[in-house]
């Protein structure tokens, strides 16, 4: 079907043209005098294609050049412009009636270029939309000189009057599904003027209707018609993979954009670091424990020695303290008796078997004392420096710290470790069932031998 339509486009016009020049009849009070007889809508929608492909490409080249509040246009708005602007363009050139493409076209350059000069440039992006506005100024003037030459004047000022009527109600409105100019412009345009006034048979808007090749003959319109399709059909197919590309990267970028898609790749990435984590503490773990060993084992070598004199030295206070303790009790029994024998008043019976009292015990028993006491005295003052608080609290805060931060980083350990496993696990879990569901969509398709296609 391609091949025979690159062979029917590539005929000469001499098949088209003079029995298109004999479907002039119908169309003689429509068309401006100078062009009866020498009307051809084969040449008509070839200069529409090139004047539509001109227009293109110097609109899309200028939507780069668009900024806001001194910045660059998002991504996702630029090909937003380009596929709406493309796509209005494309359509409004590539109709089935010649005429009605003239007009199409003449109505998107015009109002595109009015909502240019009176909304985009002053209320959006400033001087940036320079470049768009002479982007749409040159060819308003190119294709209004090529209505000229097929419209009539009355009709030429009958668009002209349209035009004018849409420009004071809506050229200065924001509406975001007729960026600059599209095919929507041109279908509110014409519907506006339509209800505006009744149709005549010579109305400019008439031709939007009209059917350039009725006048023919079935052989001689099924050629021209095939010619025109063929090539609007080339056409259409050298800029639809462009048209197509951006909305494809529109689609994508909004689908980015969706809280639950940027939610699962967030998540992705968390469940990766997760995953990074683990496995530098895994790598570090056998370094992290043989350090706090051996600082535990170097705060305890440095404590060893001041410990081991000060359980000696306290072993020595407790030995003192309860020879101490002895001795004040034999003096204290010893003074009980005589204070007894004071209270009695008289003498006891003597004791022939016990041993008599001699003053000289206790004077013994009271050096004894004065002796333990001075060694007593002795040992505290030995004592002292290592029994100041200061000391004692320092050793106990250092023993606290170490025993804490060992406590605390095994607890850290074992709970990321755990964490990181079932993280590992629901993505396991999912990867599978992904690959599952995957695979019995896939198969569905597959057609089995003997199963018919």
């Amino acid at each position: 079907m391609l091949c025979m339509l690159l062979c029917l486009a590539g005929v000469g016009c001499s098949w088209v043209k003079k029995p298109a020049e004999e479907s002039l009849g119908a169309l003689s009070s429509l068309l401006a005098p100078g062009n009866k007889g020498s009307f051809n809508p084969v040449d008509l929608q070839e200069d529409l294609l090139r004047y539509a492909d001109n227009l293109a490409s110097v609109a899309l080249s200028a939507v780069d050049s668009l900024q806001k509040n001194g910045k660059p246009l998002d991504p996702a708005e630029q090909l937003s412009l380009r596929v709406i602007l493309g796509w209005g363009i494309l359509t409004a050139a590539t109709g089935a009636n010649a005429l009605g493409n003239l007009v199409e076209l003449m109505i998107l350059t015009s109002t595109g270029r009015m909502r240019i000069e009176e909304y985009y440039v002053p209320k959006v992006y400033g001087s940036s939309a320079t470049k768009m506005l002479e982007a749409f100024r040159g060819p308003e003037r190119a294709i209004w000189q090529l209505g000229k030459q097929v419209l009539r004047t009355e009709q030429q000022d009958e668009l002209k009057a349209a035009l004018e009527q849409w420009r004071r109600k809506r050229a200065r409105e924001a509406n975001p599904l007729a960026v600059f100019a599209s095919i929507s412009l041109v279908e509110e345009v014409t519907k506006a003027a339509r209800q505006e006034s009744a149709p005549r048979a010579s109305s400019v808007f008439a031709l939007l209707d009209l059917d350039p090749l009725a006048g023919l003959d079935p052989a001689t319109r099924e050629l021209a018609q095939t010619r025109l399709f063929a090539e609007r059909a080339l056409f259409i197919g050298q800029r639809m993979p462009q048209l197509l590309q951006w909305q494809t990267e529109l689609v994508m970028l909004h689908a980015a954009r969706i809280p639950e898609v940027q939610q699962l790749v967030a998540n992705t990435d968390q469940l990766a670091a997760s995953g990074d984590r683990l496995t530098r503490l895994l790598e570090q773990t056998p370094a992290l424990i043989s350090s706090e060993r051996e600082q535990l084992v170097a705060a305890l070598r440095t404590q060893q020695q001041g410990l081991a004199a000060l359980a000696k030295e306290l072993g020595i206070t407790l030995a003192q303290g309860t020879r101490m303790a002895d001795a004040t009790n034999a003096a204290l029994k010893t003074f009980q008796g005589v204070t007894k024998q004071f209270k009695s008043g008289s003498p006891e019976p003597k004791d022939t078997s016990s041993e008599p009292f001699r003053i000289k015990d206790y004077a013994e028993t009271a050096a004894e004392i004065a002796r333990m006491s001075k060694q007593l005295k002795e040992l505290l003052d030995a004592l002292q420096p290592n029994l100041n608080p200061n000391t004692l609290a320092a050793l106990s805060a250092q023993a606290d710290a170490v025993a804490a931060r060992t406590q605390a980083r095994g607890t850290a350990l074992v709970e990321h470790t755990y964490r990181l496993a079932l993280q590992l696990v629901a993505l396991t879990a999912l990867i599978v069932l992904g690959t599952a569901l995957v695979y019995r969509a896939a198969s569905t398709r597959i057609v089995r031998p003997g199963t018919p296609g």
